[in-house]
Protein backbone atom coordinates (compact mmCIF):
# COMPACT_ATOMS: atom_id res chain seq x y z
CA UNK A 1 0.00 0.00 0.00
CA UNK A 2 3.16 2.59 -0.55
CA UNK A 3 2.39 5.23 -3.01
CA UNK A 4 4.32 6.38 -5.77
CA UNK A 5 4.08 10.22 -7.33
CA UNK A 6 6.22 11.58 -9.88
CA UNK A 7 6.33 14.57 -12.14
CA UNK A 8 8.32 16.15 -15.43
CA UNK A 9 7.38 19.30 -17.20
CA UNK A 10 6.74 22.81 -17.04
CA UNK A 11 6.15 23.48 -13.36
CA UNK A 12 9.51 24.65 -11.10
CA UNK A 13 8.52 24.20 -7.64
CA UNK A 14 7.92 20.55 -7.89
CA UNK A 15 9.33 19.29 -4.71
CA UNK A 16 6.17 21.30 -3.17
CA UNK A 17 4.09 19.16 -6.09
CA UNK A 18 5.15 16.03 -5.46
CA UNK A 19 4.79 16.64 -1.67
CA UNK A 20 1.26 17.58 -2.70
CA UNK A 21 0.59 14.83 -4.71
CA UNK A 22 1.91 12.01 -1.81
CA UNK A 23 -0.49 13.65 0.30
CA UNK A 24 -2.95 12.79 -1.81
CA UNK A 25 -1.59 9.15 -1.35
CA UNK A 26 -2.03 9.32 2.65
CA UNK A 27 -4.84 7.02 3.05
CA UNK A 28 -3.32 3.72 1.73
CA UNK A 29 -1.04 4.43 5.19
CA UNK A 30 2.98 4.89 5.90
CA UNK A 31 5.33 4.87 8.38
CA UNK A 32 7.64 7.34 5.99
CA UNK A 33 8.14 9.18 2.82
CA UNK A 34 10.95 10.79 1.00
CA UNK A 35 11.44 13.42 -2.22
CA UNK A 36 13.99 13.68 -4.43
CA UNK A 37 14.02 16.48 -7.10
CA UNK A 38 16.93 17.70 -9.61
CA UNK A 39 18.18 20.92 -9.27
CA UNK A 40 20.46 22.84 -12.09
CA UNK A 41 23.82 21.35 -13.20
CA UNK A 42 22.58 17.71 -12.81
CA UNK A 43 22.73 18.62 -8.42
CA UNK A 44 19.73 17.13 -6.98
CA UNK A 45 17.27 17.86 -3.54
CA UNK A 46 16.57 15.07 -1.50
CA UNK A 47 14.59 14.46 1.59
CA UNK A 48 13.60 11.15 3.62
CA UNK A 49 12.20 11.58 6.43
CA UNK A 50 10.22 8.50 9.38
CA UNK A 51 6.46 9.82 10.68
CA UNK A 52 3.82 11.72 8.78
CA UNK A 53 4.09 14.32 6.18
CA UNK A 54 1.78 16.77 8.20
CA UNK A 55 1.75 20.51 7.42
CA UNK A 56 5.42 20.29 5.71
CA UNK A 57 6.78 22.83 3.58
CA UNK A 58 9.57 21.95 1.41
CA UNK A 59 12.02 24.47 -0.20
CA UNK A 60 11.06 26.43 -3.13
CA UNK A 61 13.86 24.80 -5.04
CA UNK A 62 13.56 25.50 -8.94
CA UNK A 63 13.28 22.03 -10.21
CA UNK A 64 10.81 20.90 -12.86
CA UNK A 65 11.30 17.23 -12.59
CA UNK A 66 11.52 14.65 -10.07
CA UNK A 67 9.25 11.69 -7.96
CA UNK A 68 8.78 10.71 -4.49
CA UNK A 69 7.41 7.95 -2.44
CA UNK A 70 5.27 6.96 0.74
CA UNK A 71 6.67 3.57 2.39
CA UNK A 72 5.57 1.16 5.17
CA UNK A 73 8.56 -0.88 6.37
CA UNK A 74 8.65 -3.96 5.13
CA UNK A 75 12.78 -5.25 5.01
CA UNK A 76 14.35 -2.67 7.23
CA UNK A 77 13.05 -0.89 10.02
CA UNK A 78 11.14 2.40 9.82
CA UNK A 79 14.84 4.83 9.79
CA UNK A 80 15.36 7.46 7.42
CA UNK A 81 17.80 5.44 5.62
CA UNK A 82 15.25 2.92 4.41
CA UNK A 83 12.89 5.72 3.37
CA UNK A 84 13.26 5.69 -0.54
CA UNK A 85 14.17 6.71 -3.02
CA UNK A 86 16.99 5.05 -2.88
CA UNK A 87 20.42 5.38 -5.15
CA UNK A 88 23.22 3.49 -6.81
CA UNK A 89 26.76 3.97 -5.52
CA UNK A 90 27.62 7.04 -7.69
CA UNK A 91 24.11 8.52 -6.50
CA UNK A 92 23.43 9.27 -10.35
CA UNK A 93 20.15 6.87 -10.38
CA UNK A 94 17.49 7.11 -8.09
CA UNK A 95 14.64 4.44 -7.68
CA UNK A 96 11.10 4.50 -5.83
CA UNK A 97 9.25 1.05 -5.72
CA UNK A 98 5.90 -0.70 -4.50
CA UNK A 99 6.18 -4.37 -3.80
CA UNK A 100 8.63 -7.13 -2.35
CA UNK A 101 11.71 -8.51 -4.18
CA UNK A 102 11.94 -12.10 -3.15
CA UNK A 103 15.29 -12.78 -4.28
CA UNK A 104 16.71 -9.57 -3.23
CA UNK A 105 19.26 -11.23 -0.46
CA UNK A 106 20.49 -13.19 -3.23
CA UNK A 107 20.81 -10.38 -5.89
CA UNK A 108 21.99 -8.03 -3.15
CA UNK A 109 25.28 -10.86 -1.99
CA UNK A 110 25.99 -11.16 -5.64
CA UNK A 111 26.26 -7.42 -6.00
CA UNK A 112 28.22 -6.79 -2.64
CA UNK A 113 30.92 -9.23 -3.65
CA UNK A 114 31.35 -7.00 -7.15
CA UNK A 115 32.31 -4.05 -4.46
CA UNK A 116 28.69 -2.49 -4.12
CA UNK A 117 27.84 -0.65 -1.06
CA UNK A 118 24.58 -0.77 0.47
CA UNK A 119 23.30 1.40 2.67
CA UNK A 120 20.07 0.59 3.54
CA UNK A 121 18.51 -2.99 4.83
CA UNK A 122 15.66 -2.83 2.16
CA UNK A 123 15.13 -5.21 -0.88
CA UNK A 124 14.65 -1.88 -2.83
CA UNK A 125 18.24 -0.70 -2.83
CA UNK A 126 19.44 -3.43 -5.30
CA UNK A 127 17.34 -1.86 -7.82
CA UNK A 128 19.50 0.85 -8.39
CA UNK A 129 22.15 -0.96 -7.85
CA UNK A 130 21.71 -3.51 -10.79
CA UNK A 131 21.29 -0.61 -12.87
CA UNK A 132 24.87 0.44 -12.36
CA UNK A 133 26.31 -3.42 -12.79
CA UNK A 134 24.56 -3.92 -15.80
CA UNK A 135 25.62 -0.08 -17.46
CA UNK A 136 29.33 -1.93 -17.55
CA UNK A 137 28.35 -3.86 -20.42
CA UNK A 138 25.59 -1.74 -21.91
CA UNK A 139 24.35 1.55 -21.85
CA UNK A 140 21.32 0.47 -23.73
CA UNK A 141 18.96 1.62 -21.03
CA UNK A 142 15.24 -0.28 -22.60
CA UNK A 143 17.21 -3.24 -23.00
CA UNK A 144 18.85 -3.05 -19.03
CA UNK A 145 15.24 -2.45 -17.66
CA UNK A 146 14.03 -5.72 -19.75
CA UNK A 147 16.94 -7.44 -17.72
CA UNK A 148 16.21 -6.40 -14.84
CA UNK A 149 12.72 -7.33 -15.41
CA UNK A 150 13.95 -11.09 -15.37
CA UNK A 151 16.14 -10.96 -12.68
CA UNK A 152 13.22 -9.56 -10.11
CA UNK A 153 11.28 -11.91 -8.29
CA UNK A 154 7.72 -10.94 -6.88
CA UNK A 155 5.36 -8.69 -7.77
CA UNK A 156 6.20 -4.85 -8.04
CA UNK A 157 5.58 -1.65 -9.65
CA UNK A 158 9.10 0.30 -10.29
CA UNK A 159 10.09 3.65 -11.09
CA UNK A 160 14.11 4.64 -12.10
CA UNK A 161 14.85 8.24 -12.50
CA UNK A 162 18.33 8.95 -14.66
CA UNK A 163 19.53 12.21 -12.91
CA UNK A 164 22.42 13.28 -15.59
CA UNK A 165 20.26 12.48 -18.55
CA UNK A 166 16.50 13.13 -16.95
CA UNK A 167 14.64 10.33 -17.28
CA UNK A 168 12.11 7.90 -15.86
CA UNK A 169 11.69 4.26 -16.94
CA UNK A 170 8.68 2.84 -14.91
CA UNK A 171 7.67 -1.00 -15.27
CA UNK A 172 5.46 -3.32 -13.27
CA UNK A 173 4.20 -6.40 -12.37
CA UNK A 174 0.68 -6.87 -10.77
CA UNK A 175 1.02 -3.77 -8.90
CA UNK A 176 -0.80 -0.70 -9.94
CA UNK A 177 1.29 2.19 -12.19
CA UNK A 178 -0.91 5.23 -14.04
CA UNK A 179 0.61 7.79 -16.17
CA UNK A 180 -1.63 11.27 -16.33
CA UNK A 181 -0.71 14.02 -18.94
CA UNK A 182 -1.74 17.46 -19.20
CA UNK A 183 -0.95 20.93 -21.33
CA UNK A 184 2.68 21.68 -18.50
CA UNK A 185 3.59 18.02 -17.55
CA UNK A 186 3.61 14.52 -17.16
CA UNK A 187 2.59 12.68 -14.03
CA UNK A 188 2.98 9.30 -12.49
CA UNK A 189 1.19 7.57 -9.63
CA UNK A 190 0.72 4.24 -7.82
CA UNK A 191 -3.39 5.35 -7.59
CA UNK A 192 -5.32 7.65 -10.22
CA UNK A 193 -7.42 9.48 -7.83
CA UNK A 194 -3.99 11.14 -7.01
CA UNK A 195 -3.83 12.06 -10.70
CA UNK A 196 -7.34 14.28 -10.22
CA UNK A 197 -5.91 17.20 -9.25
CA UNK A 198 -3.98 17.46 -12.56
CA UNK A 199 -5.45 15.51 -15.29
CA UNK A 200 -7.86 13.35 -15.93
CA UNK A 201 -6.47 11.77 -18.78
CA UNK A 202 -4.58 8.13 -18.34
CA UNK A 203 -3.65 5.45 -19.07
CA UNK A 204 -3.09 2.29 -16.88
CA UNK A 205 0.55 0.37 -17.52
CA UNK A 206 0.11 -3.56 -18.24
CA UNK A 207 2.51 -5.72 -16.36
CA UNK A 208 5.76 -6.07 -18.78
CA UNK A 209 4.93 -2.83 -20.31
CA UNK A 210 7.89 -0.06 -20.20
CA UNK A 211 7.37 3.26 -20.11
CA UNK A 212 9.76 5.95 -21.15
CA UNK A 213 9.90 9.79 -19.95
CA UNK A 214 12.63 12.46 -21.51
CA UNK A 215 12.18 15.73 -22.66
CA UNK A 216 8.30 15.65 -21.34
CA UNK A 217 7.17 13.09 -23.93
CA UNK A 218 6.75 9.59 -24.00
CA UNK A 219 7.41 6.74 -25.41
CA UNK A 220 5.71 2.85 -24.35
CA UNK A 221 7.23 -0.10 -25.07
CA UNK A 222 5.97 -3.83 -24.35
CA UNK A 223 8.03 -7.00 -22.97
CA UNK A 224 10.45 -7.47 -25.81
CA UNK A 225 11.00 -4.09 -26.59
CA UNK A 226 9.11 -3.32 -29.45
CA UNK A 227 6.87 0.00 -29.74
CA UNK A 228 3.79 0.82 -28.16
CA UNK A 229 0.59 3.21 -28.71
CA UNK A 230 -0.33 4.60 -25.48
CA UNK A 231 -4.08 4.42 -25.56
CA UNK A 232 -5.27 7.13 -22.50
CA UNK A 233 -8.57 7.19 -21.47
CA UNK A 234 -10.62 10.03 -19.49
CA UNK A 235 -11.20 9.02 -15.95
CA UNK A 236 -14.97 10.55 -14.81
CA UNK A 237 -13.08 11.95 -11.39
CA UNK A 238 -13.91 15.35 -10.46
CA UNK A 239 -11.16 16.96 -8.14
CA UNK A 240 -14.01 17.63 -5.49
CA UNK A 241 -14.40 14.06 -5.38
CA UNK A 242 -11.10 13.61 -4.00
CA UNK A 243 -11.48 15.94 -1.06
CA UNK A 244 -12.71 16.12 1.98
CA UNK A 245 -14.58 19.05 1.44
CA UNK A 246 -16.04 19.89 4.80
CA UNK A 247 -15.88 16.77 6.62
CA UNK A 248 -13.70 16.01 9.34
CA UNK A 249 -12.56 12.87 7.63
CA UNK A 250 -13.03 10.44 4.21
CA UNK A 251 -15.16 7.61 6.08
CA UNK A 252 -18.23 10.10 7.37
CA UNK A 253 -17.82 11.68 3.79
CA UNK A 254 -17.96 8.39 1.76
CA UNK A 255 -20.81 7.15 4.23
CA UNK A 256 -22.33 10.19 3.35
CA UNK A 257 -22.40 9.78 -0.19
CA UNK A 258 -23.95 6.01 -0.44
CA UNK A 259 -27.53 7.28 -1.10
CA UNK A 260 -26.10 9.21 -4.04
CA UNK A 261 -24.09 5.91 -4.99
CA UNK A 262 -27.45 4.26 -4.88
CA UNK A 263 -29.38 6.54 -6.78
CA UNK A 264 -26.83 6.60 -9.57
CA UNK A 265 -27.16 2.64 -10.04
CA UNK A 266 -31.02 2.97 -9.82
CA UNK A 267 -31.25 5.76 -12.63
CA UNK A 268 -28.46 5.13 -15.08
CA UNK A 269 -27.44 1.41 -15.31
CA UNK A 270 -30.94 -0.26 -16.17
CA UNK A 271 -29.66 -1.14 -20.32
CA UNK A 272 -26.28 -2.69 -18.49
CA UNK A 273 -27.15 -4.52 -15.64
CA UNK A 274 -29.95 -6.43 -18.22
CA UNK A 275 -26.57 -6.98 -20.42
CA UNK A 276 -25.13 -8.81 -17.49
CA UNK A 277 -27.90 -10.04 -16.24
CA UNK A 278 -28.55 -12.20 -20.05
CA UNK A 279 -24.92 -13.68 -19.37
CA UNK A 280 -25.27 -14.68 -15.65
CA UNK A 281 -28.28 -16.38 -17.00
CA UNK A 282 -26.55 -17.88 -20.23
CA UNK A 283 -23.74 -19.38 -18.62
CA UNK A 284 -22.98 -22.55 -16.48
CA UNK A 285 -21.58 -22.96 -13.77
CA UNK A 286 -21.13 -19.55 -12.05
CA UNK A 287 -18.57 -17.96 -8.87
CA UNK A 288 -18.24 -14.70 -7.08
CA UNK A 289 -15.26 -13.85 -6.05
CA UNK A 290 -13.54 -10.98 -3.93
CA UNK A 291 -11.23 -10.18 -0.76
CA UNK A 292 -12.22 -8.81 2.00
CA UNK A 293 -15.37 -6.60 1.95
CA UNK A 294 -15.69 -7.67 -1.46
CA UNK A 295 -16.20 -11.29 -0.17
CA UNK A 296 -18.57 -10.36 1.81
CA UNK A 297 -20.96 -8.65 -0.92
CA UNK A 298 -20.40 -11.73 -3.13
CA UNK A 299 -21.40 -13.62 -0.23
CA UNK A 300 -24.73 -11.45 0.47
CA UNK A 301 -24.70 -11.76 -3.59
CA UNK A 302 -25.04 -15.71 -3.05
CA UNK A 303 -28.30 -15.25 -1.01
CA UNK A 304 -29.72 -12.40 -3.08
CA UNK A 305 -29.44 -14.74 -6.43
CA UNK A 306 -30.74 -17.64 -4.15
CA UNK A 307 -33.93 -16.17 -2.17
CA UNK A 308 -34.83 -13.57 -5.41
CA UNK A 309 -33.26 -15.05 -8.63
CA UNK A 310 -33.54 -18.96 -7.26
CA UNK A 311 -30.23 -19.45 -8.85
CA UNK A 312 -27.10 -21.03 -7.02
CA UNK A 313 -23.78 -18.99 -8.11
CA UNK A 314 -20.56 -19.96 -5.70
CA UNK A 315 -18.59 -17.75 -3.53
CA UNK A 316 -15.45 -17.93 -2.94
CA UNK A 317 -12.65 -15.65 -1.06
CA UNK A 318 -9.92 -15.01 -4.54
CA UNK A 319 -7.11 -16.24 -2.71
CA UNK A 320 -8.28 -19.67 -2.63
CA UNK A 321 -10.08 -19.21 -5.75
CA UNK A 322 -7.44 -22.07 -7.35
CA UNK A 323 -8.78 -25.08 -5.87
CA UNK A 324 -11.87 -23.93 -8.03
CA UNK A 325 -10.24 -23.65 -11.44
CA UNK A 326 -10.49 -27.01 -12.10
CA UNK A 327 -14.23 -26.90 -12.09
CA UNK A 328 -14.42 -23.90 -14.87
CA UNK A 329 -15.19 -25.00 -18.40
CA UNK A 330 -16.37 -22.21 -21.52
CA UNK A 331 -19.09 -22.07 -20.49
CA UNK A 332 -18.93 -21.00 -16.90
CA UNK A 333 -19.24 -17.34 -15.74
CA UNK A 334 -16.63 -16.28 -12.93
CA UNK A 335 -17.89 -12.50 -10.97
CA UNK A 336 -14.70 -10.41 -9.82
CA UNK A 337 -15.50 -7.84 -7.21
CA UNK A 338 -12.80 -5.29 -6.68
CA UNK A 339 -13.39 -1.67 -5.26
CA UNK A 340 -9.72 -0.78 -7.23
CA UNK A 341 -9.56 -3.47 -9.93
CA UNK A 342 -5.88 -3.94 -9.05
CA UNK A 343 -6.61 -6.54 -5.99
CA UNK A 344 -3.91 -9.10 -6.72
CA UNK A 345 -5.38 -12.30 -5.29
CA UNK A 346 -8.90 -11.25 -7.75
CA UNK A 347 -5.94 -10.60 -10.45
CA UNK A 348 -4.29 -13.72 -9.94
CA UNK A 349 -7.42 -15.53 -10.22
CA UNK A 350 -8.97 -14.17 -13.33
CA UNK A 351 -5.66 -14.94 -15.29
CA UNK A 352 -5.78 -18.40 -14.13
CA UNK A 353 -9.90 -18.09 -15.28
CA UNK A 354 -9.17 -16.79 -18.61
CA UNK A 355 -6.77 -20.07 -19.36
CA UNK A 356 -9.76 -22.04 -18.65
CA UNK A 357 -11.74 -19.83 -21.27
CA UNK A 358 -14.74 -19.01 -18.68
CA UNK A 359 -16.13 -15.68 -19.92
CA UNK A 360 -15.10 -12.33 -16.92
CA UNK A 361 -18.15 -10.02 -15.88
CA UNK A 362 -16.52 -8.02 -13.60
CA UNK A 363 -17.59 -5.41 -10.84
CA UNK A 364 -15.14 -2.70 -10.23
CA UNK A 365 -14.89 1.09 -9.34
CA UNK A 366 -11.69 2.45 -11.68
CA UNK A 367 -12.45 2.33 -15.36
CA UNK A 368 -9.17 1.25 -16.96
CA UNK A 369 -8.10 -0.39 -13.98
CA UNK A 370 -6.16 -4.17 -14.65
CA UNK A 371 -9.45 -5.57 -13.73
CA UNK A 372 -11.50 -3.65 -16.01
CA UNK A 373 -9.10 -4.21 -19.04
CA UNK A 374 -9.12 -8.26 -18.63
CA UNK A 375 -12.84 -8.89 -18.20
CA UNK A 376 -14.90 -9.41 -20.91
CA UNK A 377 -18.03 -7.55 -19.63
CA UNK A 378 -17.77 -4.57 -16.71
CA UNK A 379 -19.69 -2.98 -14.40
CA UNK A 380 -18.21 0.05 -12.93
CA UNK A 381 -20.02 0.70 -9.84
CA UNK A 382 -19.65 4.62 -10.21
CA UNK A 383 -19.24 5.15 -6.83
CA UNK A 384 -16.38 7.69 -7.33
CA UNK A 385 -12.64 7.93 -5.56
CA UNK A 386 -13.16 5.81 -2.21
CA UNK A 387 -9.80 7.10 -0.13
CA UNK A 388 -10.98 5.86 3.06
CA UNK A 389 -9.28 2.47 3.75
CA UNK A 390 -12.73 1.06 5.03
CA UNK A 391 -14.77 -0.09 2.29
CA UNK A 392 -18.19 1.95 2.78
CA UNK A 393 -19.51 3.67 -0.64
CA UNK A 394 -18.20 1.09 -3.20
CA UNK A 395 -19.23 -1.73 -0.87
CA UNK A 396 -22.70 -0.64 -0.80
CA UNK A 397 -22.89 -0.14 -4.72
CA UNK A 398 -21.62 -3.70 -5.05
CA UNK A 399 -24.58 -4.72 -3.07
CA UNK A 400 -26.76 -2.37 -5.48
CA UNK A 401 -25.41 -3.76 -8.75
CA UNK A 402 -26.13 -7.53 -7.16
CA UNK A 403 -29.77 -6.74 -5.83
CA UNK A 404 -30.66 -5.25 -8.78
CA UNK A 405 -29.22 -8.29 -11.40
CA UNK A 406 -30.67 -10.81 -8.87
CA UNK A 407 -34.26 -8.68 -9.88
CA UNK A 408 -33.66 -8.89 -13.32
CA UNK A 409 -33.19 -12.60 -13.35
CA UNK A 410 -36.80 -12.67 -11.78
CA UNK A 411 -38.43 -10.66 -14.30
CA UNK A 412 -38.94 -8.04 -11.18
CA UNK A 413 -36.51 -5.03 -11.94
CA UNK A 414 -38.80 -2.25 -11.12
CA UNK A 415 -39.80 -3.74 -7.83
CA UNK A 416 -35.96 -4.04 -7.03
CA UNK A 417 -35.39 -0.38 -8.56
CA UNK A 418 -38.43 0.73 -6.11
CA UNK A 419 -37.19 -1.46 -2.91
CA UNK A 420 -33.53 0.13 -3.84
CA UNK A 421 -35.03 3.32 -3.78
CA UNK A 422 -36.55 3.19 -0.27
CA UNK A 423 -33.36 1.85 1.06
CA UNK A 424 -31.54 5.59 0.54
CA UNK A 425 -33.47 6.76 2.92
CA UNK A 426 -31.62 4.56 5.76
CA UNK A 427 -28.32 6.45 5.12
CA UNK A 428 -30.40 9.73 6.00
CA UNK A 429 -29.38 10.37 9.05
Amino acid sequence: MCGIFAYQGGKTDVANLILSGLKSLEYRGYDSWGILVKKNNNAFYLKRQVGKIKKEKLPPIFSTEGFGHTRWATHGGVLEKNTHPHFDCQKQIFVVHNGIIENFNQLKQELIKKGHIFTSETDTEVLPHLVEELRKKTNDRLKIIKEIIKKIQGLNAVIFYFLNDSEFYAFKNSSPIVVGKNHDGIFLASDASALASYTNKVYFLDDGEILVIKEKNLSLFDKNGKPKKINFINLNYKVEDTLLGGYKHFMIKEINEQPKVLKTIVDTQEQNLKKAANLIKNSYGSYFIGCGSAYYASLTGTYFFSKIAKRHINAAVASEFSYLVDFLKETSLVIPLSQSGETIDVISSIKKAKEKKAKILALTNVLGSTLYRLADEKLLLLAGPEKCVLSTKSFTAKLGFLYLLAHILNGTFKKGQENLKKAKSIFLF
